[in-house]
């Protein structure tokens, strides 16, 4: 398991550690410790029981091979290629804050779909509030799939 992308994904959840593990049925020092040994080693691999993974990814909405990839690394350019953000960390933050730009180009870059595996609801919820701030081909696209999505019946 990639332990900075479940670090990612518990903080655009909202989540501390502490939750985490908890709803996951784990310790947070189990956590802690994942984390320190990154922080060691630089290796964001680590190993831990199926069963565990399975949790901590039902936890996060995910499915549980997501875990063990590296979200943000194939898109990183994409991401912060104006500078808007310094670096993952702070686009993640603004993701878990829910700033209008930052779920834009979260949704740019991945789509709808993907997005809402991250960043939870709120990419279908605030759709309206942040669409005008995605490029207008991609925009008029997104919008048929959030109206398709917000009236089922009507297909």
């Amino acid at each position: 398991m990639n332990i900075q992308t479940l670090l990612r994904l518990s903080k655009i959840r909202g989540l501390s550690q502490a939750e985490l593990a908890a709803q996951a049925g784990i310790s947070k020092q189990a956590i802690t410790a994942w984390k320190k040994k990154f922080l060691e080693t630089g290796d964001p691999n680590i190993n831990i029981f199926s069963k565990t993974q399975d949790r901590l990814a039902q936890v996060l909405s995910v499915q549980s091979h997501e875990l063990n990839q590296n979200l943000y690394v194939s898109n990183l350019t994409e991401l912060l290629w104006d500078r808007l953000y310094p670096d993952i960390e702070s686009f993640v933050e603004a993701i878990a804050k829910g700033q209008l730009a930052a779920l834009a180009r979260l949704v740019q870059v991945y789509g709808l779909y993907s997005s809402a595996k991250m960043a939870g609801s709120q990419i279908w919820r605030k759709f309206p509030n942040y669409k005008s701030k995605l490029h207008p081909a991609h925009r008029k696209q997104l919008e048929v799939i959030w109206n398709l999505e917000q009236n089922p019946a009507s297909t």
